[in-house]
Formats: structure tokens, C-alpha cells, sequence
């Protein structure tokens, strides 16, 4: 029977995983195609590939956080907590700040066709 932990480990590093590399499909078409790049919208998306592929890398970290601590080899430090975290967190943050101007966006798009189309050209 797996642990607690071992099930943690699997389920994080096949999310790692998938995360990373899905994410870092789109961030690569969004950048390889120019046209994409002008509309801001894309951006918004790009970004959001971005937050979610820091989330990816940073359930990585937290891999091989638990990989140091089943082996005893992790003290829990403020230093260690935010180095393992960092990446993590900055996506989770960047990711809801994303969905919330993407929000606004599709508000603005909505609310006026034709004011939403003289800000996309700037």
C-alpha cells in the first residue's frame, strides 16, 4: 500500500510534468507567431501560460521537497520554505492576478465593441 507521501510524490510529479510541458507548447506557438503577439488578448493568455508554468515548476520543487524530507536530509528553514515555494507561489499569484484581467478584457469586449477594438490597435 502506498504512504501518504509516495502518493503525493507520483501525483505531483506527473502534474509537474504535464504542467511544464503543455504550458511550454503554448508559451512557444504564442511566441513563435507574431500576428498572435499584437492582439492583446494573446498576451493575456501567454501570460497566463506563464503563471500556470511557474505552478508546474514549482510542484517540481515541492517534489524533491519531499524527496529531502522522506530521506531526512530537509531541515525546515523560513530560507528553505521560500527557495522550494518561490515558484510556486509567484504562479499562483500571477495566474489569479491573469484570470482577473482577463475578466476585465472580456468585460471591456462585451460592454463596447467599438472602443475595445480602438485599444486593441494601440
Amino acid at each position: 500500500m502506498l504512504t501518504e507521501q509516495t502518493r503525493s510524490i507520483i501525483i505531483r510529479s506527473v502534474m509537474c510534468i504535464l504542467s511544464t510541458l503543455g504550458n511550454g507548447l503554448v508559451i512557444l506557438i504564442i511566441i513563435r507567431n507574431k500576428t498572435a503577439l499584437k492582439d492583446g488578448f494573446n498576451v493575456l493568455l501567454l501570460l497566463l501560460a506563464l503563471g500556470d508554468f511557474f505552478i508546474g515548476f514549482g510542484n517540481g520543487s515541492r517534489v524533491v521537497q519531499c524527496l529531502l524530507n522522506s530521506a531526512n536530509l530537509f531541515s525546515v528553514t523560513p530560507i528553505n520554505c521560500f527557495a522550494f515555494d518561490f515558484a510556486l507561489l509567484l504562479g499562483i499569484n500571477l495566474s489569479q492576478l491573469i484570470m482577473f484581467l482577463i475578466a476585465v478584457d472580456r468585460f471591456i469586449y462585451m460592454r463596447s465593441l467599438f472602443f475595445y477594438e480602438f485599444i486593441s490597435r494601440i
